[in-house]
């Protein structure tokens, strides 16, 4: 699954073929056939694996940390998923799915760290789109300006409404 993740990442879904995964894995499409009935099936096992680890918040105490861990990797198959979706139903609704899991856990970290239901869900909606707008970046971002992008992210969505205009007025 990681490396069909990495073709996928690598070149979108026209790259991931069995042929394409048999030469990277190394072995035959005998093989291939062996664990799964076809591309198919191989492309649905996939996205439940992507789907399974896409939401992973992490246990940590410090809501940065647990942001952290609930982004999608840099470089990963965020956005080829995404565009993947775009030309077929069937993959769109794991990223729905997805994208509503990931929506509502950072809904619940926000709403953690601000006190405030209503800013939370805004903000949660804010820093999805954000974000599923960086992975669609071209070139994409690079490892430092993503971690720059995030925390400037973190700060603004945690601050409450009065702390920013008091910046501004200074």
């Amino acid at each position: 699954m990681r490396q069909g993740l990495e073709l996928l990442a690598e070149g979108g879904i026209d790259a991931l073929t069995i042929e394409a995964l048999c030469a990277r894995l190394k072995v035959t499409k005998g093989s291939f056939y062996h664990h799964f009935s076809g591309r198919d099936a191989f492309l649905r096992a996939l996205l439940e694996h992507w789907a399974a680890g896409a939401v992973a918040p992490g246990r940590a105490r410090n809501p940065r940390r647990r942001l952290d861990a609930l982004l999608p990797a840099p470089g990963g198959p965020e956005a080829a998923i995404r565009a993947w979706a775009m030309r077929d139903p069937e993959v769109g609704a794991y990223q729905r799915r997805v994208d509503a899991r990931r929506l509502e856990t950072l809904e619940t970290l926000l709403r953690e760290t601000t006190g405030d239901s209503a800013r939370a869900a805004l903000l949660a909606r804010m820093g999805c789109a954000l974000l599923a707008g960086a992975e669609a970046l071209a070139p994409p971002l690079g490892p430092a300006q993503r971690a720059a992008m995030l925390d400037v992210l973190w700060t603004e969505l945690c601050m409450a409404p009065g702390e920013r205009r008091g910046k501004e007025d200074s």
